[in-house]
């Protein structure tokens, strides 16, 4: 028997060293690849960190399988495992400078069949084959996948023009290449390892997937943010469902926004001069009942057309923007855009509101300069439309940002799940499930 038990162990952890020398490997020989020169900013995924963390659930998951007869999981430990086997041990996706909200990747797959299972059962991509390659096509994805090669390419507005982009520069000349090593090097990057994003704009990224939950961590640097050293926080109610708040020099946000000042009958120029540092925003957790008269026309037997007045009650959020700005500006603001607001002017704030009266407390001293924050409530439905079904797994949202210096934020934060007990990514990738 002490025989048996001592060749068990041996063989135990000999299989231990057989897993841990296999997945070193990995980590020696795809610690980097080799970028196209005019690389704007990459994200990059710890494959092989991701599976070690999901491997208690899923060895979890099959023992259930295994014990009950029933299947928990559509997508088992092999498939889990075929998976982190049939890509690199990190993936990164790069984009390019004339195209920075496109990322691209391309790698090896050893199993095409698991990966399809995966791209569609997980992903729900929509699977479009043809004799030559085989094309999946999701709202901010396209994969392909031509025999072992895959290339994967994420953003908006994708079309079969862009799926030929991306094969291309996966054939980029070596001497026009430089390293993913050379790129981080030039930053300092933050410290969590799940997942990552930088750029070369000095602007990172980093989350770190637990149960129940993920952790946020990063640098915003842009030119158009003139952070006070003196901050100060809007009022917010216990209940209230999304509310936010920045400190920075208005007039520099401008530009960026100036298609839409245009709109309102009023130049940049004139503008400039009256805009102060702050400004915030509150969805609370009631709503409000608002009126609007929908105008038809209708036709009479003559073919003249006759003008028709509905009037209609609808229930609209409690909706509350302010910006520091001189009064006379109110004249500009519209009455209505989506819902009608109510205009008014208090503490240096010019306020729109759904609400008949306006808020009355005003910014306090905060250490933060900036602060997100989303929880799900009551209100969240009058949204929904504006949201993916990914969020539906969300509780909750909160990034606050630190001064780091004048035209530096530095945020942390933390997303909250409703699966507290399961890992986050298993949560996303179930779809909140």
């Amino acid at each position: 028997m002490k025989r048996l038990i001592i060749g068990c162990v041996l063989v135990l952890l000999f299989l231990v060293g057989l897993i841990a020398g296999f997945f070193w490997y990995r980590a020696v020989n795809q610690t980097a690849i080799n970028l196209p020169e005019d690389t704007q900013s990459i994200m990059r995924v710890e494959v092989d960190r991701l599976f070690w963390e999901l491997l208690p659930e899923m060895l979890g998951d099959a023992f259930t399988d295994q014990r009950t007869g029933d299947s928990v999981s559509d997508f088992g430990l092999r498939d889990w495992w075929q998976i982190a086997r049939s890509v690199p041990a990190v993936c990164y996706f790069y984009s390019l400078a004339d195209q920075p909200d496109r990322y691209y990747s391309h790698f090896s797959v050893r199993n095409s069949r698991t990966m399809d299972r995966f791209l569609v059962e997980k992903l729900k991509l929509q699977r479009d084959s043809s004799a030559s390659m085989c094309v999946y096509r999701q709202r901010f994805a396209q994969v392909i996948i031509q025999g072992n090669d895959m290339h994967v390419l994420l953003g908006r507005g994708l079309d079969d023009m862009a799926l030929d982009t991306l094969v291309g520069s996966a054939k980029t000349a070596d001497d026009q290449l430089r390293s993913t090593e050379d790129f981080i090097s030039a930053h300092e990057v933050v410290k969590f390892e799940d997942l990552m994003y930088f750029d070369r704009n000095g602007n990172q990224m980093g989350l770190d997937f637990g149960s129940g939950m993920v952790e946020l961590q990063g640098r915003m640097s842009a030119s158009f943010l003139n952070i006070p050293e003196h901050s100060k926080a809007g009022q917010f109610l216990d209940d209230d469902v999304f509310y936010g708040y920045l400190n920075t020099d208005l007039r520099k946000l401008l530009p960026i926004v100036q298609k839409h000042v245009e709109q309102f009958d009023v130049s940049e120029d004139q503008l400039t001069p009256y805009l102060g540092n702050f400004l915030d925003f509150r969805i609370g957790n009631e709503t409000v009942s608002q009126t609007d008269t929908i105008v038809t026309y209708e036709y009479d037997e003559n073919f003249q057309q006759t003008e028709t007045l509905t009037t209609q009650t609808l229930q609209v959020p409690e909706l509350s923007v302010r910006v520091a700005a001189s009064p006379h500006l109110l004249a500009h603001l519209p009455d209505k855009l989506f819902y009608t607001f109510q205009k008014s002017h208090n503490g240096g704030l010019i306020q729109l509101s759904t609400m008949d009266s306006a808020i009355v407390n005003l910014p306090s001293g905060s250490s933060y300069p900036f602060q997100l924050f989303y929880r799900r409530g009551d209100s969240s439905r009058h949204f929904e439309s504006m949201s993916y079904k990914v969020l539906d797994a969300v509780q909750s949202v909160n990034i606050q940002g630190e001064r780091g210096g004048v035209s530096t934020l530095d945020l942390h934060g933390e997303i909250v799940l409703g699966a507290s007990s399961t890992h986050a990514l298993l949560t996303l990738l179930n779809g909140g499930g």
